[in-house]
């Protein structure tokens, strides 16, 4: 009995501890923690290079295929890793940001142009396919394709389908920026600037930017447009149109470079333009004179003349047997009758009443809708003389788009009038030389002294003086940058060279000119006791041009 107590008594007392260290168990139990996956460049990111960490710890890290396709790693659910491929320029298992599609090879400095996306979505950034002309899909880079190259004339001529790019591409780089959704809303000048800079390294000194917008208009006119350094075109605008959306990129590029819309008047009001000349009265008696002096100022562009008969690229004078035919408002000699046929008339002729007779029409009320009568003599081949650039002056396009496209006889495809062709022909000479040996200097210089100082935002950009400047040789010589000669110490000019090693000469001593100028001393000065204006500072001095 005492041994059946004993056994019962046993058991109670492993049963109650067995209780015990459960219930104990249950108080300190952690659960193991769940395997993860971790990735240093926090899942898709196509511009940075990430490594992923599965639960395992197995180890693997973003790499480039080839140089088109990514394969980019993440982590996924239950700590394992996926592995997506994605189209891009690659290199050193990153997406290049700043894909360059058009390489310069013979410019020691090209031209740069950078085109950045507005409203797409990263996933409409790259084409997969070959370029396709006909898919109109909103596509970032098929986009592109179509303004550089296409060929019909209802969209228009790409850019390098028409002179004179296409015998200038090898000075020319072409950049598409390929981050979706960052200049939606910071659209400025410094914002994009840094952007580029930060991400690129481009020098913004020597390039510009030209925005495509997509498939949404919420931010950007359906016009075209911009500000300094960033043009944009919607990709459908103007689809269905007198204008093809091509032609609008080459339009809006055109300001860019430097030329006025040659319609008009699209920046002054002719009410604008008499006011003002009421206000300077004191200073100008005769309308003409001041239209002369400030509107021709103001408007003073490569392809724009506001001389009748358009001595820029007409060298015979007008013709003077047809103003009839050019002014259809020259019979209304009241200025009643000229109002009743004012713009936006109907039936009008869009006739405005002046306040003094018109040197070249002889009357006081004039059309300024333009016209496709043409006044020119020996003009230059392909380019006439048609009233109605900016509604003041001339322009060598019977139409009004600056972006004239045209086939020569060659039966090559042309993107501007002529004299803004020239234009370009000189920029590339002169801001986008092949080298500095063949670098014609004395055309170039008569070529900036006429257009430096007219606000073109281009010229300005790029700094052209600088891309061959002359250096004396080491015998102590100095430059005149009125005629790009170097000379040697010359009492005229009152200066004394010294010489310092590889760059040349520096100078010793007062460094005063005449006594009409005194160089201030920087090399960014400028000319003291200057009266007449003629004296200019260069980077060796104050010189008369």
């Amino acid at each position: 009995m005492k041994k059946k107590i004993i056994l019962i008594f046993l058991i109670s007392l492993l049963f109650i501890s067995g209780c015990n260290l459960n219930i104990v168990g249950k108080k300190n139990f952690q659960p193991a923690p769940e395997p993860t996956c971790t990735d240093s460049d926090d899942g898709l990111n196509y511009y940075i290079q990430g490594t992923v960490t599965d639960k395992n710890g197995y180890v693997v890290t973003d790499l480039c295929i080839n140089e088109t396709l990514l394969h980019e790693y993440e982590c996924i659910e239950n700590g394992d890793y996926n592995a997506v491929d994605y189209v891009c320029e690659c290199n050193d298992g990153v997406c290049n940001p700043c894909k360059m599609l058009v390489e310069a090879t013979n410019s020691i400095r090209p031209m740069n142009l950078i085109f950045v996306p507005v409203n797409y979505q990263q996933n409409q950034i790259f084409y997969n396919n070959p370029y396709n002309l006909l898919d109109y899909s909103v596509n970032f880079e098929n986009d592109i394709y179509r303004f550089l190259y296409s060929n019909n004339e209802t969209d228009g001529y790409g850019l390098l389908n028409v002179e004179p790019f296409v015998s200038n591409l090898n000075r020319m780089n072409i950049y598409m920026y390929s981050i979706a959704n960052q200049f939606e809303e910071q659209n400025y000048v410094g914002y994009y600037t840094n952007v580029l800079n930060e991400n690129c390294g481009f020098n913004m000194t020597n390039s510009f930017v030209y925005g495509i917008i997509g498939e949404h208009q919420s931010v950007h006119s359906n016009w075209g447009g911009g500000s300094f350094w960033f043009s944009s075109s919607h990709r459908i605008q103007f689809f269905n149109g007198y204008m093809g959306i091509v032609t609008t990129f080459r339009h809006e590029l055109g300001h860019e470079i430097g030329f006025h819309d040659i319609y008009g008047p699209a920046y002054y009001s002719y009410q604008d333009i008499f006011d003002m000349w009421e206000e300077s009265q004191n200073n100008y008696e005769d309308f003409w004179d001041f239209y002369e002096d400030f509107i021709i100022g103001f408007f003073e562009r490569p392809n724009c003349d506001f001389t009748s008969g358009c001595p820029k690229w007409c060298i015979g004078g007008p013709l003077t047997n047809n103003i009839e035919g050019v002014n259809p408002c020259q019979n209304y000699t009241i200025e009643l009758e000229c109002d009743d046929h004012g713009p936006g008339i109907i039936g009008g002729s869009d006739c405005i009443w002046f306040p003094s007779e018109h040197p070249y029409f002889e009357t006081r009320c004039i059309s300024i809708g333009g016209n496709t009568e043409n006044i020119g003599t020996n003009c230059l081949e392909g380019a006439g003389c048609y009233f109605g650039c900016q509604g003041h002056g001339w322009r060598s396009y019977p139409y009004g788009d600056l972006a004239a496209q045209w086939i020569d006889t060659n039966n090559l495809m042309h993107g501007y009038d002529v004299p803004s062709e020239n234009f370009i022909k000189n920029l590339f000479n002169c801001c986008h030389p092949e080298n500095c040996v063949n670098y014609d200097r004395e055309e170039c210089n008569e070529f900036f002294d006429k257009w430096e100082d007219k606000n073109l935002n281009y010229m300005d950009r790029y700094s052209c003086r600088d891309v061959c400047p002359l250096v004396c040789p080491l015998n102590c010589g100095w430059v005149d940058w009125s005629d790009w000669s170097c000379h040697t110490n010359d009492d005229t000019y009152n200066r004394k060279a010294i010489c310092s090693g590889s760059t040349g000469c520096s100078y010793s001593g007062e460094n005063t000119i005449k006594t009409e100028c005194e160089w201030a001393g920087s090399s960014m000065g400028y000319c003291k006791n200057n009266p007449n204006g003629d004296w200019k500072c260069r980077s060796r001095g104050c010189v008369v041009l």
